[in-house]
This record gives C-alpha cells, structure tokens and sequence, in this order.
C-alpha cells in the first residue's frame, strides 16, 4: 500500500450488514451482560449467615 492511498474506497461499504449487525449486538452483550449478573448476584436478597457465637 502506497503512503496517501486510502485504505479502501468508502464506496465499496461491506454490502453484508448483517454481519455488522451482528458484530454490535456482540459488542453490546459483551459490555452489558456481567453488569446484569453483578447486579443479579449482589442484590442482597440471600440472607448473610447469622453470627450467634457468644465469647468466653
């Protein structure tokens, strides 16, 4: 590839959109599917371990 030569004509887009498509709704799952399972897992709602010990 010469230097100033564009990479690739902007006219010549990728005609295959759904592999765009695609791309980005792997992209977005990626990004926000471990917030949804932090915030499953740390929602509190399991009752934490009773510490009924008594000290000598």
């Amino acid at each position: 590839m010469e230097p100033g030569s564009p990479s690739a004509n902007p006219s010549e887009r990728s005609s295959n959109w759904t592999a765009d498509f695609v791309g980005i709704v792997i992209a977005i799952l990626t990004l926000i599917a471990p917030l949804v399972v932090i915030a499953h897992y740390s929602s509190g709602s399991a009752p934490l371990p009773s510490t009924n010990h008594s000290l000598p």
